[in-house]
């Protein structure tokens, strides 16, 4: 029998950076918690939020620059640093 290599999914992290509240350390906790989980993120992106939007979590400019990066990179997964709602 023959295996054939799981291929890798195209992972984007959107780091989330709150006022008072988020530092360097957390986004590169971010980083080395997806790497260590076996993540090779295509492409990272920085979001800085300076009021929570409640539809989004980040501005509707910022959501169109994720969308656009995911058709750019095909990306099967995103992952955000900061807990998301339904809501």
């Amino acid at each position: 029998m023959i295996e054939t290599p799981v291929p890798a999914e195209v992972v984007i992290l959107v780091h989330v950076t709150l006022p008072r509240v988020s530092t360097q350390a957390d986004f590169d906790e971010f980083h080395e918690l997806a790497v260590s989980a076996g993540i090779s993120p295509a492409l990272e992106i920085h979001a800085i939020c300076r009021s929570a939007c409640v539809k989004y979590l980040i501005g509707k400019g910022k959501v169109e620059e994720i969308h656009q990066a995911i058709k750019a990179h095909g990306a099967d997964l995103v992952i955000f640093s900061h807990d998301l709602t339904p809501a």
